[in-house]
């Protein structure tokens, strides 16, 4: 099975994606692949992203179509994965998705969620400014996705992690997928 988590930078992807292990879903970030992928070509698409904007489409198609290839029959959560309408088209037309969950925050919530997180990310592009940047990045080049996933889920991404994570957790039982 194959959850997608999609939403602005901070709303919790990460997160939840790694809470889903409980239920026997293995997180796969696509912005780890990039941090982690050796290759000079990586390095150039970490120099990209650092500065907060988005690696190409062409880019992500390529780290996940080997990714995906290899991953068998593992149930995983996509967290950050189809950022663009053409990654989502490609993702749609060569693989499926049990559940796309759109968790909703507004900017606020995101900037001050990034900052929090940069006390113990370690991650060069978790600042104030970088956030606020990929917050607009989102939605002027992500929110167009939603159009291309014609069928999704949204859950409030606001409240206490729990609180969130019980929302998906009904949604996903509901669907008879936990």
């Amino acid at each position: 099975m194959k959850i997608i988590l999609f939403g602005p930078p901070g709303c919790g992807k990460g997160t939840y994606s790694e809470l889903l292990a409980r239920y026997g879903f293995e997180h796969v970030s696509t912005g780890n692949l990039l941090r982690t992928t050796p290759g000079e070509k990586w390095d150039v698409v970490r120099e990209r992203i650092s500065k907060g904007n988005l690696a190409k489409p062409e880019d992500i198609i390529d780290l996940l179509s080997e990714f995906l290839e290899n991953v068998g029959d593992k149930n995983i959560v996509l967290d950050g994965a189809c950022r663009t309408v053409p990654e989502a088209k490609w993702f749609m037309e060569n693989h499926k998705a049990d559940a796309i969950i759109y968790l909703t925050i507004n900017k606020e919530t995101c900037v001050e969620r990034i900052i929090k997180r940069s006390k113990t990310s370690g991650r060069a592009d978790d600042t104030a400014e970088t956030a606020s940047k990929r917050y607009e990045i989102y939605l002027n080049e992500t929110m167009p996705v939603l159009e291309v996933f014609n069928t999704h889920d949204v859950i409030d991404g606001n409240g206490s992690i729990e609180e969130v994570f019980s929302r998906i957790e009904t949604l996903l039982s509901g669907k008879n997928i936990i």
